[in-house]
């Protein structure tokens, strides 16, 4: 959209906020701190192209907010069940949000969230990341179990339908915590795929 946003669990309210660079300074998008109802130290923000913003943020569950030009409204939220952390969001060009929690993507549409594909992994994921191709294909990229995978489906699969691994392997091992810890993947020309991760190291005191 041409703007730059940033979404970060605010201390001073105790809850996530989202906020807006006006070209010189940072205001609350909605005038004020808290977007949602608690605390907020996993969350995911993501911008729609007819303007309005999502975010997503830990809660008893994974809620969901939306900024429509005016004001924030709840939608309806995404269960979880014990560590939910590292949620990711995008934004189709036709302005459906897509989600990635818990290993499993859903999409956000006329009020339910439906399901894509089967989950794409059974162990705890940390550091996942969705992202939509121009093929009709949605990516996810994760640490699972130590090791970093790119998985694929098609945007109109079924929840029965199985994710494919890109490549045919996993790219390795990888931390998922300490300040080693990082993960993210763009999309480029051709819908070519770029992954960014800390490899573990032989010696793990090695710099």
């Amino acid at each position: 959209t041409g703007n730059y946003y940033i979404s970060y669990y605010d201390l001073s309210v105790d809850k996530g906020s989202v906020k807006k660079l006006n070209g010189t300074s940072w205001f609350y998008v909605g005038g004020s701190a808290g977007v949602t109802d608690d605390y907020a130290n996993h969350n995911s923000l993501s911008v729609a192209p007819d303007g309005s913003i999502y975010h997503l943020s830990k809660g008893d569950n994974m809620d969901v907010n939306k900024f429509s030009g005016t004001t924030w409204s709840s939608l309806s939220s995404i269960p979880t069940s014990g560590f939910a952390g590292y949620p990711s969001s995008v934004v189709s060009s036709d302005n459906i949000l897509y989600t990635y929690v818990q290993g499993t993507v859903r999409r956000f549409v006329n009020g339910v969230w439906q399901q894509i594909g089967t989950n794409v992994a059974s162990g705890v994921v940390y550091h996942g990341k969705i992202k939509l191709g121009t093929n009709g294909k949605v990516y996810v990229c994760q640490i699972s179990n130590g090791v970093v995978s790119v998985y694929e489906n098609t945007l109109t699969a079924s929840s029965a339908t199985a994710w494919t691994l890109v490549g045919g392997t996993s790219l390795g091992n990888a931390f998922t915590e300490s300040v080693y810890a990082t993960l993210d993947f763009a999309i480029g020309a051709n819908n070519d795929l770029y992954v960014f991760y800390g490899k573990t190291l032989n010696n793990p005191n090695d710099p």
